[in-house]
């Protein structure tokens, strides 16, 4: 049996058939890798986010407790040193200065009746 080698045109007509296809396979395969490698890349940003979120609020949640901690630490010493059970409008004075001057972030403090009315601030409203 001879063999018949195809021709010129017939190679160019069936490149010109599989042509497209091989290369819409070839893009396609391409763009799934790229769009993998991109969602596992979001993912990792994602995940690192989400660890300094919680890393952050953490942090807060610690200065907030460490500041309300030395402030009842600070309110005991004093009280605690102080032999006498004075009640006064003096004594709120003296321990709120030393309260304001010692705890960052606070600019007055206020003592808060039953009836949650203020009864003393120091600073004063009116020196403000």
């Amino acid at each position: 049996m001879p063999t018949t080698t195809p021709s010129p045109t017939a190679r160019a007509s069936l490149w010109g058939t599989l042509g497209p296809g091989i290369v819409f396979l070839c893009l396609a395969t391409a763009t799934i890798l790229v769009w993998r490698q991109q969602a596992q890349h979001q993912r990792s940003l994602q995940i690192r986010h989400t660890e300094d979120t919680a890393l952050q609020a953490s942090r807060r949640l610690q200065v907030f407790v460490e500041s309300h901690l030395k402030s009842a630490t600070i309110f005991a010493r004093r009280w605690a040193t102080h032999e006498r059970r004075d009640f006064s409008r003096e004594r709120f004075e003296e321990f709120a200065a030393v309260q304001v001057e010692e705890m960052a972030g606070y600019h007055a403090i206020g003592l808060v009746s039953t009836d949650l009315e203020r009864v003393w601030t120091i600073p004063t409203t009116a020196s403000r």
